[in-house]
């Protein structure tokens, strides 16, 4: 919280810094009550300079680590699971930063684990499905004999039921 206040009254005198330098300006235009001379002209400089100084320091240290965070969070929008973000700015910040990547670590892991069970799903189904259509069209053929179609179609039905039980185990996990 410290951090914070701190970040803010800079951000807060940077403004009051350049609004004052604006307001001599306007009053030397208009040729009010301050007197014209060099040192306001220097004054004006001064608060000036210090109004931008007290600006990028607010830009650096609050600002900036925002701008990576979002960065980092388009890359992970687009896919990219295995960047992080780096752990700069005030507490706050950084707290955020560690929370953002812990949740990256988690959807990484979890699109690790959906990729293994694809893999290993698309298998288990792909080899039941293919002996099911080979037997199929074996079984089709008006050559072969009765007793043959039999023993084909006993094997067609005992993938189905081998399928069947790897649809149901497998959908269970969710």
């Amino acid at each position: 919280m410290k951090t914070r206040l701190k970040y803010l009254f800079f951000l807060g005198f940077g403004y009051l810094v350049l609004w004052l330098s604006c307001f001599l300006c306007y009053s030397i235009i208009n040729k009010s009550d301050i007197p014209f001379s060099s040192n306001v002209y220097l004054l004006i400089f001064l608060f000036l300079v210090i109004g931008i100084c007290l600006m990028a320091i607010y830009d650096v240290f609050v600002l900036q680590p925002y701008r990576e965070l979002k960065k980092t969070i388009n890359e992970v929008i687009s896919g990219n699971f295995s960047i992080r973000a780096k752990e700069v700015g005030t507490t706050e910040t950084q707290e955020i930063i560690r929370n953002f990547n812990s949740m990256v670590e988690q959807i990484e892991k979890n699109e690790e684990i959906r990729n293994k069970f694809i893999e290993t799903y698309s298998h288990e189904i792909k080899n039941p499905i293919n002996t099911i259509l080979g037997y199929a069209d074996l079984s089709s053929n008006k050559e072969i004999n009765v007793e043959n179609k039999e023993k084909y179609i006993e094997i067609i039905k005992n993938e189905s039921q081998y399928l069947s039980k790897v649809c149901d185990n497998n959908l269970l996990m969710f």
